[in-house]
């Protein structure tokens, strides 16, 4: 056969449906299929049992091969399953090595038939699983951590959990986020806290007046402004140390808000560094570069060298963010407490968080609960979404990778790795159209 016939005819291979070929043989080009509860069981057995899957032999852990999820799954229709429940996918002997696409598709349980919380894939090691959607019903708890328990090395992302789907989704899945100019602040000028006239934030001393203002209800910088800066813009106008604040006497910063006084405005970093933050009172709570707010917006933060020991409800962002929208942060830093910790938030009311990178290590004592990589307890309707998590998170009750504790609410297409560390190898799915009926 010529060349020319021979690349037609491998071509014409290529685009046939995969379902149709019988030359699945877990390949890039032709993974393995998997399109039904039997498939996914087999996948399973042939994973901790080491026996074959649909007569194809893998290797330990099905290292290097592939697989793809080309349907919806309904575990909840299985007689067997409804019976002794489901077993994850990789044991702590023999992991999950393989590359699981589920392709946007569900996969559909019932939390509350199973005997223990359903678990997808048990435990991984420099695998890769991406695109899986786990369609729950009553629901509890439940998080990334329900897509893999133990990821070693491995990679997991553009993955959700969920059980109902956000009415406030079309008001911020493609919302135009506030970038203002730096060449709008370099100079101070006019400012009278609007969109337009931004209160700007030059150096640590005016952010330490920023905080007193807003704890003790009085102007900023002579201008007057609504109760916890309601309605009332700032910007960072350059990068800030707040360790020159040590040398002005002031050993721990002061969090921006308080639970009698939280920040109702706007807060933008405006594309410059916040260095050093440290807030040493591991009898305090409510702390963090804000220690509370209600119906705010924090975006375009960046947090780097930050340090935070506290008792409860401490976020390098936020501490307790209540009815506000957290996006387009990233934090670097290390977090002691006793509960309610999170990168970004410690505890979260009603409150979008999301487009986020942190890598912190946060540690909590032998009594502690609610820890968690982006946000410690999530509740009433909190959505965290599109965040990417390294760093470490240990403590004693309700710990995982994106929330501690998730309550009446939802986390979307959030990754317990950073995907840049692979983005030559994983391809992703634009679930939004699987996930949300954006209104128009």
């Amino acid at each position: 056969m010529s060349n020319k016939l021979q690349n037609i005819f491998l071509t014409s291979l290529a685009v046939l449906p995969i379902g149709v070929m019988a030359v699945e043989d877990g390949s890039r080009d032709f993974p393995f299929v998997v399109s039904s509860v039997n498939d996914l069981i087999a996948l399973q057995k042939a994973v901790n049992g080491g026996v074959s899957y649909h007569k194809a032999e893998l290797t330990e852990g099905a290292e290097g091969a592939y697989f793809i999820l080309t349907q919806d799954i309904d575990l909840t229709k299985n007689d067997q399953l409804r019976k002794h429940g489901w077993t994850p996918i990789g044991t702590e002997a023999v992991p999950f090595k393989g590359k699981f696409d589920g392709k946007g598709n569900k996969i559909i349980f019932d939390s509350k038939k199973n005997k223990t919380p359903f678990v997808l894939f048990g435990n991984a090691d420099n695998a890769e699983i991406k695109n899986v959607l786990l369609d729950t019903k009553n629901s509890e708890a439940l998080g990334i951590n329900n897509i893999c328990q133990n990821e070693g090395t491995s990679v997991i992302c553009s993955c959700a959990v969920t059980d109902t789907m956000p009415s406030t989704w079309s008001q911020f899945a493609h919302s135009t986020y506030s970038h203002y100019g730096v060449s709008q602040v370099k100079a101070r000028g006019y400012e009278n806290g609007s969109y337009e006239h931004p209160f700007v934030i030059a150096d640590e001393m005016d952010f330490l007046q920023l905080s007193k203002a807003i704890r003790g209800g009085s102007p900023y910088h002579n201008s007057e402004m609504e109760l916890g800066g309601k309605n009332s813009h700032f910007v960072l106008g350059a990068d800030i140390d707040m360790k020159k604040l040590v040398s002005r006497g002031y050993t721990s910063w002061i969090p921006i808000g308080a639970p009698d006084m939280p920040f109702k405005g706007h807060f933008s970093g405006n594309g410059h560094k916040i260095i050093n933050l440290s807030i040493i009172t591991p009898d305090q709570s409510y702390l963090g570069l804000f220690g509370y707010t209600d119906g705010a917006v924090i975006e375009n933060v960046e947090l780097y060298s930050a340090r935070i020991e506290a008792n409860y409800d401490a976020g390098f962002i936020i501490g307790y963010a209540a009815n506000s929208e957290v996006r387009n942060c990233v934090v670097q830093g290390e977090m002691n407490g006793h509960r309610w910790l999170g990168s970004i938030c410690g505890e979260t009311y009603n409150t979008l968080v999301g487009t986020c990178e942190v890598d912190c290590d946060i540690k909590a004592g032998k009594n502690s609960y609610s820890i968690g990589g982006v946000v410690g307890e999530a509740i009433n309707q909190t959505t965290v979404y599109q965040c990417m998590v390294q760093g470490s998170v240990a403590g004693a009750v309700s710990v995982g990778d994106i929330c501690g504790t998730l309550e009446d609410s939802n986390i979307y297409l959030c990754s317990k790795n950073k995907v840049a560390t692979s983005s030559q190898e994983v391809e992703l799915v634009d679930l939004n159209k699987k996930l949300f009926q954006v209104s128009k």
